[in-house]
Order: C-alpha cells, then structure tokens, then sequence
C-alpha cells in the first residue's frame, strides 16, 4: 500500500500484488516494476504467487464468489437453482479439503516418524510435502449441456 500511495507502483500492478505474502518478494517486484511492461510484470507477479504455497489462485476465485454472494438482494427460480448448484459445489469442496487435511496430517505424521527414525548420518532426503489442489467437480461445457437438456 505503501508503494502505491508513494507513487511507486500503479493500481494495476498493486493488484497483482496483493496476494504475495513474502516481504523479500514483494520489494524485489515492486523495485523492478517501473523497468517491466505490464505484461512482463503480471508473468512475473503470478509466477511468485504460483510459488507461494500460502495463496492459490482459487483462493482469489473464492473472494470473488463470497463478494459477488454478498450482493444477491432477490432470488428468483433460475437464482434457486444456481445457488442449489453453487452450495452442492461447496459441501463437495469442504469434504474434498477436510478429506485432503487428513490425508496431508497423516503423510506428515509418517513423515515425522521417518524423520525421527532416520539415521542422520546417511544424510537422506526427506519426503517433499507438495500443495494439493482441489480440481474442479465438471467442465463449463458439461455444466452448459446439462443446464440446456432441461
């Protein structure tokens, strides 16, 4: 925010900022902002963000569906049935995410237990903990086919 009150960065590129969470990166981007294009500072933006395992990119697509949410003043039938979809897509994401935290507790619980039990001598390499991803129930095109039989 600093940066873009002192002038330093525009909006444009303060919004792809936003999501990046390490100082040391974010003062790096904002020092090579005036000497990139936009596009070349957007690739570089979101390839930091892509890195960052504290932000994923649907993190940002779930803020724009929780602001859209909040501003839904009058439900009509077609509304409905949008929201019947919408809120089946979010018990289905909660259930993949609390399947997904208990796998990820017991894969680093045994890989706590490896570690304790690994001889430090033989200077092995641990097991990498990798980011999950939740990947997306249906296509737009199978969503639009089954919208447009009914």
């Amino acid at each position: 925010m600093r940066a873009l009150e002192d002038g330093r960065i525009d909006i444009a590129r303060a919004q792809y900022l936003a999501p990046v969470q390490d100082e040391e990166e974010l003062s790096s981007l904002i020092e090579q902002a005036p000497t990139l294009s936009m596009t070349e500072f957007a690739q570089l933006a979101k390839s930091v963000v892509i890195n960052n395992s504290a932000y994923s990119i649907d993190d940002g697509r779930l803020a724009d569906v929780d602001r859209k949410l909040a501003k839904i003043r009058v439900i009509t039938v077609v509304g409905l049935a949008h929201l019947d979809r919408i809120l089946a897509r979010v018990l289905e994401l909660q259930s993949q995410a609390q399947s997904d935290t208990n796998v990820l507790s017991a894969s680093q619980s045994a890989d706590h237990e490896v570690e304790k039990s690994a001889d430090p001598r033989t200077n092995r390499a641990r097991p990498r903990r990798g980011k999950t991803a939740v990947p997306p129930a249906e296509t737009r095109s199978h969503r639009r086919a089954a919208t447009h039989k009914s």
